[in-house]
């Protein structure tokens, strides 16, 4: 395996890099970029996890109780920027309506172009120099391949 450092793998936009030094535990294994952990350490946690028997009931159930998945997942980025301290308290219903329609729309056009849509932020929500708020008039619908080149950059 090619040995690799952390500053490395975040310029390569890598989600795993490998230092050939062993973890805590003794692995010398590939650690995850976002909070370094070990793959190694991680697979009893996720055997253990997917070992129980009601996890698959319950995400079956879960995902039978959401409307479409476009809700779900405007529902989703809506906590994910919460927490992130980007959506206004003045935000309305009607808002938040649009906000929705625009992560169906990058459903549909992924279901009728067979390639990833993405919902963009205009100005980023963690930009550098600047950050913007999860607000219709801060969104777009852009091809996902344009997205991920634009990262977490301003871009017109």
């Amino acid at each position: 395996m090619k040995i690799i450092t952390r500053q490395q793998a975040i310029e390569q936009k890598l989600t795993r890099y490998f230092t050939g030094v062993s973890c805590k535990h003794g692995h010398i294994a590939e650690r995850q970029l976002s909070n370094r952990t070990c793959i190694e350490c991680l697979l009893p946690k996720k055997r253990q996890w997917s070992n129980k028997p009601n996890i698959k009931k319950q995400g079956l159930k879960r995902l039978a109780s959401w409307d479409t998945p476009e809700k779900h997942l405007a529902r989703t980025r809506k906590r994910q920027t919460a927490k992130l301290q980007r959506v206004p308290k003045w935000l309305t219903v009607d808002q938040i309506k649009v906000m929705q329609a625009f992560y169906q729309i990058a459903a549909m056009l992924t279901r009728e172009n067979n390639e990833p849509w993405h919902v963009d932020h205009i100005i980023p929500l963690q930009g550098k120099n600047v950050s913007g708020l999860h607000v219709p008039s801060n969104l777009r619908v852009i091809p996902g391949s344009e997205n991920v080149k634009k990262s977490n950059k301003y871009a017109n």
